[in-house]
């Protein structure tokens, strides 16, 4: 075969897996983890996974989580705490953003990316990644920031109540 023809070629679909580490807190509080595996599963139901990160700051759980997670097969990106206005925040969704904009749109093997998040801090990115032809799902947890309804429209955002927990063992 003469070369360059595997560029006219159909490539293959590929999914990047991006988790905002907060997700957890909420459906933590009412009993309930998240289950990777599951959420993996639904996400491979859209096209094959190519990478999976978990964005989130180190706390207590940090080498429990961090096991659980390359089980997996999620790359895990610590995020910092810094103190501002008299308490700690983490910067997990300012890093998950900026992996996003920078990243992915120089990926041109990525067809589809699915974020896993209830925030409205990656409507912007949602709308960067749909510019640059990607597919963009959303994973939420009971409600998402109204902004994502107006750059993805409710069929492409699931609620990951439906498919994505467990209960905490007692």
């Amino acid at each position: 075969m003469a070369k360059g023809h595997d560029r006219c070629r159909p490539q293959p679909e590929k999914l990047v897996l991006l988790c905002d580490g907060g997700i957890r807190v909420e459906p933590f509080k009412q009993g309930y983890l998240i289950d990777l595996s599951r959420i993996r599963e639904r996400a491979s139901s859209i096209a094959p996974i190519a990478l999976s990160f978990m964005f989130d700051y180190q706390d207590g759980l940090y080498e429990h989580r961090i096991r659980n997670l390359y089980d997996e097969n999620f790359f895990y990106i610590t995020c910092p705490r810094i103190q501002e206005a008299q308490k700690n925040k983490d910067k997990t969704d300012w890093v998950l953003s900026k992996f996003g904009y920078i990243a992915i749109p120089l990926m041109p093997e990525i067809t589809d990316v699915v974020i896993v998040a209830n925030d409205g801090d990656f409507v912007p990115l949602v709308s960067l990644l749909k510019d640059h032809g990607k597919r963009v799902t959303l994973f939420y947890y009971k409600k998402p920031a109204e902004g994502y309804y107006s750059v993805l429209g409710k069929e492409m955002m699931f609620d990951i109540a439906d498919f994505g927990l467990t209960a905490q063992p007692t």
